[in-house]
């Protein structure tokens, strides 16, 4: 459901830098991306761009069918050497460890990432949200958290937490 969020030109710089690690673009001249998400969907805006912001960088569009069956996806990410993605926690679940020998760096977000960690890759959660356009957390899961860290903001950015009275 479109929201109808207007985000202006200077923003297209700070989607790119939202994901950064340390400061660092987690994407090289090498990296193959799978992108799944929607286009309209704020985190595959963040990828599309990063992934352009990278001389060498390559983006496969993953078909709807593929996406549906998980089996077909661990197979797109093979024959493609795909290297990283975005996924939901609940489909990281589901494909568990099998993730191919290529697959490197596996952004997560959209729900939170609870008890969520495998060890062959660097899994990267994301909390953003349509009307900010870029991440305004990014938190690398080092373990399994009984509740996940939405991390902290790599670009200028600040969290306020509030309670139930405000």
């Amino acid at each position: 459901n479109p929201k109808g969020v207007l985000h202006e030109y200077g923003n297209l710089s700070r989607a790119i830098e939202s994901i950064r690690l340390n400061g660092e673009n987690p994407f090289n001249s090498w990296d193959r991306l799978a992108l799944l998400a929607p286009m309209n969907f704020v985190a595959s805006v963040i990828v599309i761009l990063e992934v352009l912001s990278i001389k060498g960088g390559k983006m496969f569009i993953v078909s709807y069918a593929t996406i549906k069956n998980p089996m077909m996806l661990k197979m797109f990410f093979i024959e493609k050497r795909i290297t990283i993605t975005f996924l939901t926690p609940s489909y990281v679940r589901m494909l568990g460890n099998q993730t191919g020998p290529f697959l490197r760096m596996l952004f997560v977000g959209s729900e939170p990432a609870n008890n969520l960690y495998n060890k062959n890759l660097d899994l990267i959660n994301i909390y953003a949200a349509s009307e900010s356009g870029f991440a305004v957390g990014v938190f690398r899961i080092d373990k399994a958290y009984e509740t996940c860290p939405i991390g902290r903001p790599e670009i200028e950015t600040k969290i306020v937490l509030l309670g139930e009275d405000g």
